[in-house]
């Protein structure tokens, strides 16, 4: 196995409730051979790295990106990332996560020919780690 790198601190990560902020990281393999790795997230409510699994090619780099959804505003959250790879080591990201007071989110208009059939999903994520109570209105 290769030599482990020092940990990266990333920048701190601010994102309305509700919402989610990215941050995008190199992966380098100065290897000749193709590396695979597979990630392992400590705090998989808050961060999440796309994609889980990276294939990067011989002598090269890859993008992946390091996503954070608040559950909790003003608090800073913690979490760490680590890249593992049997062929050149580890790479470790030290994350921290602020999430803020939401704005108002971009009204959802859905309209139905009249006597037909019409389907919509309107998807909802609730940020908090307790039940919250949504309020739904249909006008004519």
């Amino acid at each position: 196995m290769g030599l482990q790198s020092p940990p990266q601190k990333l920048p701190l990560f601010k994102a309305e409730l509700g919402k989610f902020v990215t941050q995008s990281v190199l992966l380098s393999n100065p290897s000749n051979m193709k590396l695979e790795a597979t990630s392992q997230n400590l705090n998989s409510i808050n961060f999440q790295i796309i994609p889980s699994k990276i294939i990067i090619p011989a002598n090269d780099s890859v993008e992946v990106q390091i996503k954070y959804y608040p559950s909790n505003f003003e608090i800073i959250e913690y979490g760490e990332i680590i890249v593992q790879s049997q062929k050149i080591g580890n790479w470790k990201f030290i994350l921290q996560g602020k999430g803020l007071l939401p704005s108002q989110f971009d009204e959802k208009v859905v309209s139905s020919p009249i006597n037909e059939d019409h389907a919509c999903i309107i998807k909802l994520r609730n940020p908090f780690k307790d039940h919250i109570r949504v309020k739904i209105e249909l006008e004519e």
